[in-house]
């Protein structure tokens, strides 16, 4: 995981009273493609914006890389999470254990 992180393109973390309370990544080309890899709160820490603003930040230095894509659960709370942040759903698939989206 360490290495993960290490190699990662860029890495952002949410921190309340110095406890790391979330953290997002990303992998990249730098010029065609984001892959957004993690985006992680602690589940006492949810639904109070703060995987919106990890989202905002970890992509920011990747504003002008052409294609954003992330795999997740098939969770259909992460299908309204990721959508409200301009995610689109890539052909979903019946069964499925994931689910893919592009920006």
């Amino acid at each position: 995981l360490i290495r993960s992180v290490l190699s990662s393109a860029h890495v952002v973390c949410a921190r309340q009273a110095g406890t790391l309370v979330g953290m997002a990544r990303v992998v990249s080309d730098f010029g065609t493609l984001v892959y957004l890899q993690d985006v992680l709160v602690d589940p006492g820490m949810q639904r109070r914006a703060i995987g919106a603003e990890l989202v905002v930040r970890v992509l920011a230095p990747f504003a002008d890389v052409r294609q954003t894509v992330l795999l997740t659960d098939a969770d259909s709370g992460l299908t309204v999470f990721y959508t409200s942040l301009g995610f689109s759903e890539a052909a979903p698939s019946a069964g499925a254990t994931v689910r893919a989206f592009v920006r």
